[in-house]
């Protein structure tokens, strides 16, 4: 599969040297897909105040292949037992036909192998958003989602990241990398490496991040395609509750 990725500077080493954006081909086999990293919306042209952090070089090994987990590091908000996990998804099921029809369905094991699907969440309102560790506009709007769940959470909220286009880095696959990441960003909602398959299913995502609302019904309500404010969410959100 040859992905293309526009990203912003300082996200990987071997673009540092590029004025503002750079390009980047990743060479796999399989189908064609294009993933571009969406810039600030019109709502949001203001820099994040909190940077999310980079995952240091070495992490533990996965627990499962596939799979990756990571307590919560001390002095977090997150509870005691948080524990950060990234699954590969593991079937869908639907297409979203239409901008408001039913949200496809999809499912993912956790490293104890139990089964978790989209459909578990059914009652409460879901914040669907792909993104990726290497996308700047993404890591941008993580500090406002990690502060909106926590917030909002006890009232029927919770939040699924879709990663797309995760690639391994030095000694670690991306399911590790990818929890690496999580943990010291404190990001404690099911993050799944999204298939080709999931990201069809969901209309093709051509850019990211793009940050999809579900209501408490199963049906998509708000599509947002690029960098969100706090307040953009959160009207999002409560138009759905």
């Amino acid at each position: 599969m040859t992905i293309a990725r526009t990203c912003s500077i300082g996200i990987l080493v071997a673009v540092a040297a590029l004025a503002s954006c750079g390009k980047l081909k990743v060479s796999d086999s399989g189908s064609s897909a294009s993933r571009t990293a969406a810039g600030d919306s019109a709502a949001s042209n203001a820099t994040s105040q909190s940077s999310p952090s980079q995952p240091a070089a070495s992490q533990p090994a996965a627990s499962q292949p596939g799979h990756s987990t990571a307590a919560a590091p001390a002095g977090t908000q997150a509870s005691p037992a948080a524990v950060v996990q990234v699954s590969e998804a593991s079937s869908v099921q639907g297409t979203l036909s239409d901008r408001n029809g039913p949200a496809p369905d999809f499912s993912w094991k956790d490293a104890a192998g139990t089964e978790h699907s989209l459909h578990d969440y059914r009652g409460k309102v879901v914040m669907i958003n792909f993104w990726g560790t290497w996308c700047g506009p993404c890591r941008g709007e993580l500090p406002d989602i990690v502060k909106i769940r926590q917030e909002m959470q006890d009232k029927g909220f919770e939040v699924i990241g879709l990663n797309v286009n995760e690639q391994p880095r030095a000694d670690m696959t991306a399911p590790q990398y990818v929890a690496a990441f999580a943990q010291q960003n404190g990001l404690y909602y099911p993050l799944v490496l999204a298939s080709d398959e999931l990201v069809e299913a969901y209309g093709g995502i051509e850019a990211v991040p793009t940050t999809f609302i579900v209501n408490g019904k199963g049906n998509v309500v708000k599509k947002l395609v690029g960098r969100q404010n706090d307040q953009a969410f959160r009207d999002a959100i409560n138009a759905a509750m």
